[in-house]
C-alpha cells in the first residue's frame, strides 16, 4: 500500500505479533514473558469521516509465551491470550492524519494459564484497548500499545486479580 494511503475496504491482514519482554503478574508475582501469534483484521467502510478514516474490525487474535519456571510448584507453563468472542467490542478505526495512521483497537480479552496444578481461564475485567501513532498501516516497528493496564478476573468475581498485564506493545508484520 502507498504511504499516505488508507488500506482498501474489505481487506483482510493476517499479522504476525511480537510483545517481547511483556511484564505479567501471575497470582502475584511479577514475570517477564516474550508473547508471540497472529491476529486478523478486516478493513470496513466508515461514513462521515470524509474518507479520512476506516473501520477496523477483529476477527482473530491469539498470542502465547512460556512462563519462567523458578522450580515452584506455580511455575512455568504457558500463557495464552486470545480475542474473547463474548465482550461484543471488537472494533477500532484507522485514521490518515497527515502522513501519519492513528490506529486504534478495541476488542475482549481472555488469559488461558496452563501450569502443572492445572489450566484456568481468566477474562480481561472490560474492553481492551490497543493504540499507535504510525508511520505505516499496519503499523510495523511503532507496535500498538495498551492504553491502560489490563486486569484478568475469574468469571463474575472482579474483586479478586490473578493476572494483570501493565504494559504491553505488540509489534506487528504481515505474513
Amino acid at each position: 500500500m502507498p504511504q499516505s494511503a488508507l488500506p482498501a475496504t474489505g481487506t483482510e491482514f493476517v499479522l504476525r505479533c511480537h510483545a517481547p519482554e511483556t511484564a505479567v503478574t501471575v497470582r502475584a508475582k511479577p514475570v517477564l514473558v516474550d508473547f508471540t501469534g497472529e491476529c486478523t483484521v478486516q478493513v470496513r467502510e466508515r461514513s462521515g469521516d470524509g474518507g479520512t478514516a476506516v473501520e477496523l474490525r477483529v476477527l482473530a487474535l491469539s498470542l502465547s509465551a512460556e512462563l519462567p519456571d523458578a522450580g515452584g510448584s506455580e511455575d512455568g507453563g504457558t500463557v495464552v491470550l486470545e480475542q474473547d468472542d463474548t465482550s461484543g467490542g471488537d472494533s477500532g478505526t484507522v485514521r490518515l492524519v497527515g502522513d501519519r495512521y492513528e490506529v486504534r483497537l478495541v476488542t475482549g480479552l481472555a488469559m488461558t494459564l496452563r501450569q502443572p496444578g492445572g489450566t484456568v481461564r481468566l477474562t480481561a475485567r472490560g474492553p481492551v484497548e490497543l493504540t499507535a501513532d504510525a508511520a505505516h498501516f499496519p503499523p510495523r516497528a511503532d507496535g500498538l500499545a495498551l492504553t491502560e493496564p489490563v486486569r484478568f478476573v475469574l468469571g463474575d468475581n472482579d474483586d479478586v486479580t490473578p493476572a494483570q498485564i501493565d504494559e504491553l506493545v505488540v509489534r506487528l508484520d504481515e505474513v
